[in-house]
């Protein structure tokens, strides 16, 4: 059995294996191979959501206030006029946490973390984590949510 075969059928076998309580949602990746240029490979990449947690009680104090900091720091806010108001569980599709940019490498690996939304009351901030806080990025305004 050829590698694409083996890497289709084993797609398949791993999406049918999901539970059904899982969302799923695909993207489409172009892969062109540098040798040929006219060859694309389309990969569909299934990125796994758990069942969202929308309690900011749940989110780690850890990562409260590295997101509360940063925030801080950015726009000049006192730390007591910010409210961390929706905090929900995610699987990212990789070490940049669905927010690469081109000047960026990242792992190609899924990054359990969480989508945090700050609040000061008048304006609200979207952020995205790894489980522990080790990275914290502010989403860029009208980012889509996966």
């Amino acid at each position: 059995m050829n590698t694409l075969c083996h890497c289709c059928l084993s797609l398949i076998i791993g999406l049918i294996s999901l539970p059904s309580s899982s969302a799923l949602s695909f993207a489409t990746h172009p892969i062109v191979f540098p040798q040929a240029g006219s060859h694309i490979l389309w990969i569909a990449q299934g990125i796994m959501q758990p069942e969202p947690s929308a309690s900011p009680d749940s989110l780690p104090n850890s990562i409260k206030q590295a997101i509360l900091q940063d925030i801080a720091q950015k726009t000049g806010e006192g730390l007591d006029s910010l409210q961390i108001i929706k905090a929900e569980e995610r699987t990212w599709p990789d070490g940049c946490l669905g927010l690469a940019t081109p000047d960026v490498l990242c792992t190609m690996a899924l990054v359990e973390g969480w989508q945090v939304k700050v609040s000061n009351g008048s304006q609200t901030w979207t952020y995205r984590t790894d489980t522990f806080g080790a990275v914290v990025k502010l989403e860029p305004p009208a980012m889509p949510a996966p």
